[in-house]
């Protein structure tokens, strides 16, 4: 079938504008580092992924350290995934 990944960072790249992002609980979508779901599942990628990684070492692959990603699931309704998003990012310039 079909799917849709989306990643993306922050205008404010530091760790306190990620943990106001992402610290807390989505209504709508999972905290889950897969991309193997019927619900939209979101996560910062590469502090899951590559977290002992240097930051010399990220910036030389083109990683951002605070990437987050969405991982689009099979939902109908998406009013719920975008009020999310929309809560998400107000908070960071909070």
């Amino acid at each position: 079938g079909n799917g849709g990944v989306v990643s993306f960072t922050l205008k404010d790249e530091s760790e306190n504008a990620l943990k106001k992002f992402y610290d807390r609980e989505f209504s709508s979508m999972i905290k889950a580092p897969s991309i193997g779901s019927n619900q939209t599942l979101i996560c910062p990628y590469t502090l899951l992924t590559n977290y002992f990684y240097t930051d010399e070492e990220l910036k030389e692959i083109k990683l951002p350290r605070h990437l987050i990603r969405i991982s689009a699931g099979c939902e109908t309704e998406i009013d719920g995934i975008l009020e999310d998003l929309d809560f998400a990012l107000k908070r960071t310039i909070q």
